[in-house]
């Protein structure tokens, strides 16, 4: 490609649709080129040519390829693998401990999860079908959503909180580390 252009088009995947526009001309001012994108869910790293858009061809020869390079910013909720997309959803103990229904973020909207009773932090549910649409997969398969559980323990302030939890240590006194301590010291 001697006479075209390249350029990096920086895009955030959840901010467009079909039709994108950015990039430099070839005469290197700021008008926009326009062009349309089969996939919008593209991944980082990939390369759209448009054939002509780029520099005069040398001797008169005709114009060369414009080719941008896509840079897909980092979204500050879901975190993409693929075509598959993870969050992390905060949770209270209660929540947690006694099951519950929570609303979750998707690209398309909120569903509502069902939290089994005793969920534990960083326990993952999967979402089939939440996720990105498949790269050449024409918008018919979709990749998944994986809603990882953060359990958020209250500060307990007051004298009446500190004594439930109190009485629920005692009337639930399982030990989580029991057998943890068979490692200290172990040598391999």
């Amino acid at each position: 490609m001697p006479n075209g252009n390249a350029a990096p088009l920086g895009i955030k995947y959840w901010e467009f649709g079909n039709e994108i526009y950015g990039g430099t001309p070839a005469n290197g001012g700021t008008d926009c080129v326009s062009f349309g994108w089969e996939n919008a869910w593209t991944c980082d790293g990939t390369r759209l040519r448009l054939a002509g858009a780029g520099n005069a061809g040398r001797h008169g020869g005709p114009a060369g390829d414009f080719v941008l390079r896509v840079q897909v910013e980092p979204h500050p909720f879901f975190h993409r693998a693929g075509d598959d997309l993870t969050c992390e959803v905060p949770v209270t103990v209660a929540e947690a401990a006694l099951g519950s229904h929570v609303e979750v973020p998707t690209p398309d909207g909120t569903v509502t999860i069902e939290l089994p009773a005793g969920t534990q932090n960083g326990q993952r549910f999967r979402l089939r079908k939440r996720g990105l649409p498949l790269i050449g997969g024409g918008g018919k398969t979709r990749g998944d959503l994986f809603v990882e559980v953060k359990v958020t323990v209250p500060a307990v302030a007051d004298d009446e909180g500190r004594r439930l939890l109190t009485e629920f240590a005692r009337r639930h006194p399982e030990d989580p580390r029991q057998g943890l301590l068979r490692f200290a010291g172990a040598k391999e």
